[in-house]
């Protein structure tokens, strides 16, 4: 069984583009690089600590696995996420990290995500 039969999701893959608007002002645009990836996603761990505020925040970490060949960069911006039961994650994720996994050659791309809020 290859590592592809286990990537049941899809999404897209942003690219942050900085251009300049009319008054000479620096403006981040995010263009998209693949559409329609294979990928899945996994919730890593989930823990709860109390703020200064005495409120309870819940942080969570997520991994996203993606094939050898995928075109990505720490910075990009994981979008359009569809689980297989074809429900959406709304709120994008931001790269954090990127791990290729190796045996014998290079199989598969380990993701560290954050979330963009």
């Amino acid at each position: 069984m290859t590592v592809e039969t286990h990537m049941i999701h899809r999404c897209s893959i942003y690219r942050r583009k900085l251009t300049v608007d009319v008054y000479r002002n620096d403006e981040v645009t995010w263009e998209c690089v693949e559409t329609d990836v294979a990928c899945r996603l996994v919730i890593k761990t989930q823990r709860q600590y109390v703020s200064q505020l005495a409120q309870f925040v819940v942080v969570t970490t997520y991994t996203l696995l993606l094939r050898h060949d995928a075109d990505i960069q720490e910075g990009d911006r994981i979008a359009d996420l569809v689980y297989e039961d074809q429900s959406e994650v709304d709120e994008p994720f931001f790269v954090a990290a990127i791990l290729p996994r190796r045996a014998k050659s290079l199989r598969h791309i380990s993701v560290a995500l954050e979330r963009v809020s």
